[in-house]
């Protein structure tokens, strides 16, 4: 190696390390006093970049969770309300409850009323007021709302409550029937009869509804009225009790039934001999009836025999007579002239009679379910007998169901009657239906050498009501067979339109709390529902927030153990160097000696 002077290599060198090891102590003295790993792109633009995108997402996350808490909150408050409109429909279905029973007079029900009325109006209160800041939340605005709980666009949880005010709860369908006071129909299933509707049934012997004939919300309940009578009448409470047999199959369709008969007039003062007064069959026997029933004699009198008769008798404002049946069987009045008078009731027993007085050939047939046989050349006395007793062996009481003679001038005809609000029921299979032996029980309307049903009835039918929480779809080519109507009935009734001045509104204001009560609970459990779901999202990233912190610290954060390391070994190399620095300046006075 020469000796130089102009140039000094070495030096050179010296200071260059100098200078690089002073840049990297200043670089470890910023990581130590800051505490970060990079503070600039240049410390590691790709870990730079990564740690920005953690930060971005954490801090996101953290707003994320602090929406999601204030959502919690907002739900709790809605919450809150909803019990407390719970526990007021509670209060109105235990008021209707009270108001539905036989106990309460007018006055009474009317005083519920306005109780009924002040929770209403607290109901409407609490949904209407019900709030989160400036947020109403129960009154019907607070839908489809948005609850961001993400880091990134569209991470989002729709929250929202329906309307709980009165008006928007409690909604229930109801259609009543109309009466189908009579009906006669006579059908021959003719090969290719488009009319025939009823069937004869083998295993009851009776003629019934068949399949199709009336459906509810699809369901077919012309299937399920067999069996629910024990004389398979078509009366409203039969019709009834096959309608709340299927209720579960219907979507909860209950059905109500109630017969009611009124006179046309007050009643009129005169005396009612025994016999000549009969409600479903049974005798009233002999009462003294005042203008009105004003001592409630005749009253009392039909009410002694209500476990009979099923019937229950009353007067109205007017001093008129109002029977009632509760369960909705048919009512039979039986009376003379004279009771009808009294009572301006009609007799509607049920009653047919044939056309000729003998019969030429034997014939069998089925009367409610019972088979007759009758002889040929049978007059119609006999025949008439030989009905009785067989009804009679059968078990039927011949007092409610039987033959009697019948005389129209010097003719005698056998005359079937039913007087308890049964169907007359029958059934002549073809081999037994010419034309004589239809005459003979007077289905002289019917053709001959065809399978020939009857059905009958002139009594009082009562009217089905029919309740749903949901729609009511009638159907049915013999719908009006129970009175009802071919339709789609919408709930029509809501908490709103509660009314227990009545016994029937009491009883309706209970299904109508109970619709309310659905549907509340079903908005609170939604948003139950809606908490937890909120409550496992801040959950879930919060654990996420905080590896992801762990994994922004790794790329961003200093080790300080690491660091402090090699902050020490740069001290050494920084002290070295300014010696390495000044001994290679020495060097250059080396040249001097040479000189001397």
């Amino acid at each position: 190696m020469g000796l130089r002077i102009n140039t000094n290599i070495a030096a050179q060198y010296s200071v260059f390390n100098l200078n690089n090891t002073n840049n990297k102590l200043s670089l470890s003295l910023n990581r130590l006093s800051t505490g970060l790993r990079i503070t600039k792109a240049a410390d590691d633009a790709a870990g730079m970049t990564i740690a920005d995108g953690l930060k971005f997402q954490s801090m996101n996350l953290g707003q994320a969770i602090n929406n999601g808490n204030n959502a919690v909150k907002l739900i709790q408050i809605a919450d809150m309300a909803l019990q407390k409109s719970i526990d007021i429909v509670q209060t109105i279905s235990q008021k209707a409850a009270q108001a539905a029973n036989a106990t309460e007079d007018p006055s009474s029900r009317e005083a519920l009323q306005a109780e009924i009325n002040k929770l209403i109006e607290e109901v409407n209160n609490i949904a209407n007021t019900t709030s989160y800041k400036d947020t109403k939340l129960l009154d019907g605005t607070f839908t489809n709302k948005i609850v961001h709980i993400g880091a990134y666009m569209n991470q989002t949880l729709s929250i929202g409550a329906q309307r709980t005010a009165a008006d928007s709860i409690g909604w229930v369908a109801q259609t009543t029937s109309s009466n189908h006071d009579t009906y006669t129909t006579s059908i021959q299933d003719a090969s290719n009869s488009s009319t025939e509707y009823l069937q004869f049934n083998t295993n009851t012997n009776f003629v019934e509804l068949k399949g199709g004939d009336l459906t509810i919300n699809g369901i077919d309940v012309a299937n399920y009225a067999a069996g629910i009578d024990a004389d398979h009448q078509l009366s409203a409470k039969t019709m009834a009790a096959a309608i709340n047999k299927v209720q579960s199959e219907t979507g909860g369709v209950e059905a109500d039934a109630t017969t009611t008969v009124t006179g046309s007039a007050e009643i009129t003062a005169g005396t009612i001999t025994a016999g000549t007064f009969k409600i479903n069959g049974v005798d009233i026997g002999q009462v003294n009836v005042t203008a009105g029933d004003a001592d409630g004699a005749l009253v009392n009198k039909i009410n002694q025999y209500s476990d009979q008769t099923g019937v229950v008798a009353s007067t109205d404002s007017s001093g008129r007579l109002v029977l009632t049946a509760e369960d909705g069987r048919n009512i039979a009045i039986t009376a003379d002239s004279t009771a009808q008078g009294i009572l301006h009731l009609s007799d509607t027993e049920t009653t047919i009679h044939g056309t000729t007085s003998t019969i030429a050939t034997a014939m069998t047939f089925y009367l409610n379910g019972t088979q007759i046989s009758l002889s040929a050349n049978e007059t119609a006395a006999s025949a008439v007998t030989d009905i009785n007793n067989t009804l009679a062996s059968a078990g039927i009481d011949t007092t409610k169901l039987y033959a009697e003679l019948y005389t129209s001038g010097s003719g005698h005809y056998v005359k079937l009657v039913a007087n308890d609000g049964r169907d007359l029921n029958i059934y002549v299979a073809s081999g037994q239906a010419a034309a004589s032996h239809l005459d003979f029980l007077g289905l002289s309307s019917a053709t001959a050498n065809h399978n020939t049903r009857y059905i009958a009835n002139s009594s009082n039918h009562g009217t089905i009501t029919l309740t749903s929480m949901d729609n009511i779809e009638i159907s049915g080519d013999k719908a009006a067979v129970g009175g009802l109507k071919t339709s789609v009935v919408s709930p029509n009734n809501n908490l709103e339109s509660v009314d227990v001045t009545s016994q029937s509104g009491a009883e309706l204001a209970i299904k109508i709390a109970q619709s309310a009560l659905k549907d509340l609970d079903s908005i609170r459990s939604n948003l139950g529902a809606i908490q937890n779901q909120i409550q496992a999202t801040v959950e879930n990233i919060s654990v996420t927030q905080i590896n992801i912190n762990g994994a922004e610290s790794t790329i961003r954060d200093v080790n300080f153990a690491q660091e402090s390391s090699n902050f020490s070994k740069l001290q050494i190399l920084a002290q070295s160097g300014t010696y390495a620095l000044a001994q290679s300046n020495a060097v250059q006075q080396n040249v001097l000696r040479l000189l001397q």
